[in-house]
């Protein structure tokens, strides 16, 4: 179930290649990710199977949960991230540093991103129409450390979905 769901968001950030610009990539499904500095050359965005979260079930404009066992019907909370990692440009000695051009690009990538996939048609990916975007998170943005310490964009991008299935 959730690798599905992890590969319809794969497919879904592929399909949308022309919103992206004018960043290029292939997001990739990889459910223990492991990089060297090396593969990081290149722009990379890897969607991850997270965690699966039982919730209580919650009516449209009801304040409170209903049972998710009534009329038979579990409620799933799958989370999937995608991790937006790049490798920066070397240092330089004088002038302005390419690091802040650079990481702003990457920055607006991973806010375009999460507008992308909040928005109203796009909370339900193509080839996964059980699930229904809940929540997209940054936790945080960017990884400002690891920019600072090793020249290198590292942002993480929750998007949480409910599920029902029929038992």
């Amino acid at each position: 179930m959730i690798d599905a769901l992890a590969a319809a968001v794969v497919s879904q950030i592929n399909a949308n290649a022309a919103t992206w610009a004018p960043l290029t990539f292939t997001a990739t499904f990889n459910d223990a990710p492991k990089f060297t500095t090396a593969e990081l050359a290149d722009l990379t965005v890897v969607v991850v199977p997270n965690n699966i979260a039982i919730a209580p079930l919650r009516l449209k404009g009801a304040g409170q949960p209903v049972l998710a066992r009534m009329r038979n019907v579990a409620h799933y909370g799958p989370m999937v991230c995608v991790f937006i990692a790049q490798k920066g440009p070397a240092s330089v000695a004088s002038g302005t540093d390419p690091l802040v051009a650079w990481s702003s690009a990457r920055r607006l990538l991973a806010e375009k991103m999460g507008r992308f996939f909040d928005h109203r048609d796009n909370r339900i990916p193509a080839g996964y129409t059980a699930a229904r975007l809940q929540s997209v998170e940054f936790n945080p943005l960017y990884d400002l450390e690891e920019l600072s310490n090793n020249r290198s964009f590292l942002s993480m991008l929750r998007l949480t979905y409910s599920e029902h299935v029929r038992g």
